[in-house]
């Protein structure tokens, strides 16, 4: 029975949970029926909704999300560990393990001087 875990994060980078949902299964509808729950709820107490929506590529979910008019101004973002990690299981064979750090220090760098050392470092290995 799949989970859907919806959570939050505060300005200061802290988690919170939302809402944690049993499904009995991953496609389109189930996926609408638990976001219009959420919604309903949100609504009911008068919470705001969120400014950007984080997911995997799971398109069942995707396209719940874009079904509600509710959701239309909020900002829908890929999660770069799971664009990575797809990334890796396609592309691995075709780059050296050195390439495969470089880039990862590269995507890491908190300041953009960091992020163009790093990324100079990486030019010179491919």
């Amino acid at each position: 029975m799949p989970l859907l875990n919806i959570c939050g994060t505060t300005s200061e980078r802290k988690t919170f949970s939302i809402a944690s949902i049993f499904l009995s299964g991953e496609d389109e509808s189930r996926y609408r029926w638990a976001l219009a729950t959420l919604l309903a709820l949100l609504a009911k107490e008068n919470i705001r909704l969120p400014r950007v929506i984080l997911t995997d590529r799971d398109l069942a979910l995707m396209n719940a999300i874009v079904s509600f008019k509710e959701l239309e101004g909020v900002v829908h973002i890929l999660c770069r560990w799971h664009v990575n990690k797809n990334v890796l299981a396609k592309c691995k064979q075709h780059f050296p393990k050195a390439v495969r750090d470089a880039q990862g220090r590269v995507v890491r760098e908190p300041t953009f001087q960091a992020f163009l050392d790093e990324w100079q470092a990486l030019s010179t290995l491919i």
